[in-house]
């Protein structure tokens, strides 16, 4: 089954996709799914987890297996293959970090703060970063 995982306010652009599922084996014989051959030939099925805040802009590809981590961004056709971490910005085919948002000192408060469980009202009165910190 394909599992993929949206947390609290995430955006995603038109034509984002997201591939989960690997079901195409380059070993058989054929590429065709015969109805008495599908027995035989293995699904591989994965997760996909996108975190907090996270925003995915339009036609970026996103591979089986992986993690993007709150607050990470990932610009337009960029092709994930591996976990982004928190705060992170990727880019290209294969995505590589461009650069982080903020610095050290200020992802590790902000991680800690885990701002994403605060009360809806209070996240709209603060909506403004300015604001927050």
């Amino acid at each position: 089954m394909i599992t993929i995982y949206i947390w609290k306010f995430c955006c995603i652009a038109d034509g984002a996709c997201f591939i989960a599922s690997m079901n195409h084996n380059y070993k058989c014989l054929t590429t065709c799914d015969h109805k008495e051959l599908v027995d035989e030939i293995p699904n591989v099925w994965a997760s996909i987890h996108i975190w907090h805040d996270v925003w995915i802009w339009k036609n970026a590809i996103i591979m089986k297996w992986v993690n993007i981590w709150i607050w990470a961004v990932v610009w337009a056709w960029a092709v994930v293959t591996k976990d982004v971490p928190p705060y992170a910005i990727v880019w290209w085919n294969p995505a590589k970090i461009i650069k982080f948002r903020f610095d050290d000192e200020k992802i590790k408060n902000l991680l800690k703060s885990e701002r994403w469980n605060r009360d809806l009202s209070k996240i709209r009165e603060n909506y403004y970063l300015q604001k927050l910190y």
